[in-house]
């Protein structure tokens, strides 16, 4: 029975015969138009298909059939079908009902119709279509809801990438890696790029906009500022120790940089990283004393080809030194382990590591009832095999030696050749058994001591393998090494660098070298890290011992530590032990790149760009250049001479095979000049001037041996010239001559000395501006006086453009000052403009202008109105003094040069502005209206003294008349 027909049964049986409840809707129809509706309504839906779990078929199907055959529309079916509403079990469902409900019907319809019958009835089509229609609402909504929240979720995730893209880049152009510290940092300020750092502020990427910042942003805050602040000291104590290795290049001496820098660094709570200089000191060979190897002494060998024997030469000696430091940090922990237990170990015997050893021993295997101890044999009740790889665990193989050979007779019958064994070994150079001695060794190993391990002496066991260099593929002994330093001294102890030729080692196992070693380094160290159970600074250690030199600056720069990894870098570097890749193959935009396919590695998860592992590619290269660069534009622009003296060291890899060496001199040229270019700090290459007038080389002069180019003298005249031909032009004066002497550029200096006296003219000339014009006048004549005195050769156009200029400047400054006739003598004495010539003279100064130099020729327009200012003010005195006798002589002569300023202005067309043309005008009105006003005031006093006359002559006559 389908569930549509069990709930219609139980229906019928909820009411009593003729009971009624108000409130419930009848039903107008009996159920046979009800069966009879259903089967209709089967019929127009037998089509439907299941679209939510029956695929693409199924919804086309029933939105064909729906569209075709019923009222429901398309849109709906789909919606339904795709939230689990099974359409087609709906009409199975229905059209079983229509087949087996009719009988069950006609029985029990007669009460259920007689007592309803006049109630109003809902159709079941409507009841239905209002359902659906419901649930197509209901679904909608909730398909709006969730398409509303996918797509906030959607455009959090969006713009949180963005958000960490833009973060990165913009880290990466302030040079501060990717620094925990500077990351939270980059909340509150951001810059954008500048080629050496200059920045440009843009907005708060997370500035709130809702009120203050919380109490955890605040201490966030805090935390960043000390660590900023903790990261300027430290570059700045590096700072120190790359200028003192400058020096003693310069010097040609030997200089230990590793100690230095550790020395810097000791002052901080970071006993790894200062165990790393320990470590690196020892690995190249620098003693504390101040001895090291020397610049770049490594370099020949370890860029030599693989099993070349230079190569194998430096590798072997870096397995001795980091055995040597396994070794002592070994024998500093047995000295620390017996200094806590004092009460519990009694150290006895002569004084020495090897009673440190023997109490070592039977506090850790016998007092403290270690299970081991049950497997360990015992020789002259002590346990000999123990103390003997303790010994050379330590170091101490000549202690280890003189036990055995005290032992020698209290051994098992067996064992008693160990001792012979032992000592071939010590005393073989390369820590091999003699081919006479290895069959019969190799024979005893395999019969007694190689199937014995789980139940037998795992330290005999680990002995032997050690002088035979037995089972090498067996890398770990659970119950000897127990330590990462443990695992790390026993490979290095197995490890033989041999040559391709002339190698004394023969066998399966001489195959070990530290390359091997090395790969199994990055293969298990990843996982560590990923795991937590080793340090970054310990991992970095590994790498160094393995010679993965510029993994492990890939992975220290990674890491959050750029300033050390850069100095680690520049130690490396210095001993040649860091390769740097040529033209062809650095990257673009990274640091690092892979000699396989030349693709940039991404040393935090240890892969490179196209996926393929670190561990992988044969060779990986370090651009020291842009590594330095990067660097350096952190503080290039506040100290420009330490940012040089990094830059210096790009040229320690000069010696770099096949070209790489010159293009690294060439990279080191041209981030010089972009220093000092971006900074504009031409000081670095101007030679000063002592007091007693000797020159002072300047700061790139003395520094250019360190560049190691080939004619350094030529060296520093080229970049002069680039420097002098890129020069600004608000370069201060006084460098601008001095560049443009050491270039040679002599025209360029009167160039720029007439150009800085041309635009003086349209400075103020009040207060401090014009003390600061009759400065540079002065300044002006003593470099003049002084390129005469050295004999510098220069155009005569300049030098007669200067002398004008400065005649002019003289003029503007008479003019300020209110003396016109010295500013109008001046004006005259540059003989530009023709004041008392006639009209030929006028043309042929007007001709003559074509030739003047530009720097007058711009500034022509205000040199004729201060002349002619000057003209107006000296015939304005003329007109009030009354008492000069020649008066108007002078007044006759300054209107003469006005009209000849004026033809003379006339005449350079198009050279003057139509404002020049209105001022001067101006003033010529002016003094010509003075002089019709005095002509005027002349014959108004001659006319009245007429009068006068004419009046005394009639009185005169007629006083004589009436006398007569």
């Amino acid at each position: 029975m389908s569930s549509l027909q069990a709930l219609a049964n139980e229906s019928y049986g909820l009411l009593p015969p003729g009971s009624r409840l108000e409130g419930i809707p009848q039903l107008n129809s009996g159920i046979e138009d009800v069966l009879s509706g259903s089967a209709k309504l089967a019929k127009a839906r037998a089509g439907l298909g299941l679209v939510g779990r029956g695929g693409a078929s199924g919804l086309r199907s029933s939105t064909n059939n729906v569209a075709s055959g019923s009222n429901v529309d398309g849109g709906a079916a789909y919606l339904l079908a795709i939230h689990g509403i099974n359409a087609p079990s709906l009409s199975s469902q229905i059209n079983q009902f229509s087949q087996t409900l009719p009988t069950t019907a006609q029985t029990t319809s007669a009460a259920p119709q007689s007592s309803h019958n006049d109630a109003p009835l809902v159709p079941l089509p409507t009841f239905l279509q209002q359902h659906k229609e419901k649930i197509i609402l209901s679904a909608i909504s909730d398909t709006l809801r969730r398409a509303v929240r996918d797509s906030e979720e959607r455009w959090i995730d969006r713009c949180d990438r963005e958000w960490k893209s833009q973060r990165a880049k913009i880290l990466e152009e302030m040079g501060v890696g990717n620094s925990s510290g500077a990351q939270a940092a980059l909340g509150e300020s951001t810059m954008g790029r500048s080629r050496f750092g200059q920045s440009t502020m843009k907005p708060n990427f997370s500035a709130s906009t809702m009120g203050g910042l919380n109490q955890s942003t605040r201490s966030s805050n805090a935390s960043n500022a000390l660590e900023a602040v903790k990261a300027q000291q430290k570059m700045m104590q590096y700072d120190s120790v790359v200028k003192a290795l400058n020096s003693r290049r310069k010097e040609k001496k030997p200089f230990p940089i590793i100690n230095y820098m550790k020395g810097q660094v000791s002052s901080e709570k970071e006993s790894d990283l200062g165990a790393t200089y320990t470590l690196l000191s020892q690995l190249l060979s620098e003693s504390a004393d101040g001895s090291a190897p020397g610049e770049r002494a490594y370099a020949k060998g370890y860029m030599a080809e693989d099993q070349s024997r230079e190569r194998c030469e430096v590798l072997t000696k870096l397995i001795s030194n980091g055995t040597a430091w396994l070794e002592r940090a070994f024998a500093a922990h047995v000295d620390k382990v017996l200094s806590e237990k004092v009460k519990e170990i009694q150290v006895g015997g002569v004084p020495g590591f090897r009673s440190k050893v023997s109490a070592y021993v039977m506090y850790n295997y016998e007092k403290r009832s270690n299970p081991l101890s049950v497997r360990l044999e015992k020789v002259a009740n002590s346990f000999f095999w123990v103390e003997v790889f303790y010994l050379m665990r330590g170091g101490q193989t000549d202690d280890a030696l003189e036990l055995a050979q005290e032992k020698q007779h209290a051994m098992p019958r067996k064992d008693r050749n160990f001792a012979g064994l032992f000592r071939a070994w010590v005393n073989s150079a390369d820590r091999t058994l003699p081919a006479e001695l290895r069959t019969a060794f190799e024979t005893d190993f395999n019969a007694r001591i190689k199937h014995n391990l789980e139940k037998g002496d795992p330290f005999k066991y680990a002995v032997y393998k050690l002088l035979g260099r037995q089972e090498i593929h067996k890398k770990n002994i659970p119950d000897v090494i127990q330590h990462t330093e443990d695992w790390m001294w026993f490979q290095l102890s197995l490890v033989r660098e041999v040559p391709s030729v002339g190698s004394g080692l023969a066998g399966k196992n001489a195959g070990y070298s530290l390359k091997d070693l090395g790969a199994l380094v990055v293969k298990y160290g990843e996982a560590d890290l990923k795991e937590g159970k080793v340090r970054s600074m310990v991992y970095f250690q590994r790498l160094l011992m393995t010679a993965q030199f510029e993994k492990a600056i890939a992975f220290l720069y990674e890491d959050d530590k750029e300033i050390d990894a850069v100095h680690f870098a520049i130690a490396l570097t210095y001993y040649g032990l860091l390769r740097v890749p040529d033209a062809r193959t650095q990257s673009e935009t990274e640091i690092f790149t892979g000699k396989a396919a030349s693709t940039p590695l991404t040393a935090n998860s240890f892969m490179s760009a196209s996926g393929v592992p670190l561990n992988t590619v044969d060779v990986v290269y370090c651009n020291f250049a842009r590594l330095i660069q990067r660097y350096v534009r952190n503080f290039v622009r506040v100290d420009t001479p330490a940012a040089l003296q990094y830059v210096y060291l790009l040229s320690l890899n000069a010696d770099a095979p096949g070209t790489t060496g010159e293009e690294q001199v060439q990279a080191c040229w041209d981030m010089i000049q972009a220093v000092i270019l971006e900074t504009r700090s031409y000081n670095l290459v101007l030679n000063e001037k002592a007091a007693d007038g000797q020159s002072i080389p300047s700061v790139l002069m003395c520094d250019v041996k360190l560049v190691k180019v080939r004619n350094p003298d030529e060296s520093v005249r080229d970049l002069i010239a680039r420097l002098a031909a890129s020069a600004p032009a608000d370069l201060p004066l006084n460098d601008r001559i001095e560049l443009y002497k050491l270039a040679g550029q002599y025209d360029r200096i009167m160039a720029a000395i007439n150009k800085q006296l041309s635009d003086s003219l349209d400075q103020p000339g009040t207060g401090a501006e014009a003390e600061g014009q009759d400065d540079l006048l002065a300044f002006v004549r003593f470099k003049l006086d002084e390129l005469r005195r050295e004999g510098v050769q220069v155009g005569s156009a300049g030098q007669t453009a200067a002398n004008q200029l400065q005649k002019l400047r003289e003029a503007k400054g008479w003019t300020e000052k209110a003396d016109y006739e010295k500013a109008l003598a001046a004006v005259q004495a540059t003989e530009l403009i023709p004041l008392d010539r006639d009209v030929p003279g006028i043309t042929r100064a007007a001709e003559d202008f074509k030739h003047v130099d530009d720097n007058i020729t711009r500034k022509i327009d205000k040199v004729l109105v201060m002349t002619m200012n000057a003209i107006f003010e000296l015939n304005q005195r003329a007109k009030s003094d009354q008492t000069a006798g020649d008066r108007q002589d002078r007044m006759q002569r300054l209107r003469k040069q006005e009209r000849a300023l004026m033809m003379f202005a006339g005449m350079l067309r198009y050279r003057l502005s139509s404002e020049t043309y209105a001022q001067l005008a101006h003033y010529g009105m002016s003094i010509i209206a003075c002089i019709v006003s005095r002509l005027g005031k002349l014959i108004f006093t001659l006319h009245n003294r007429r009068i006068l006359l004419r009046c005394t002559l009639a009185s005169q006559l007629y006083s004589y008349v009436m006398m007569s």
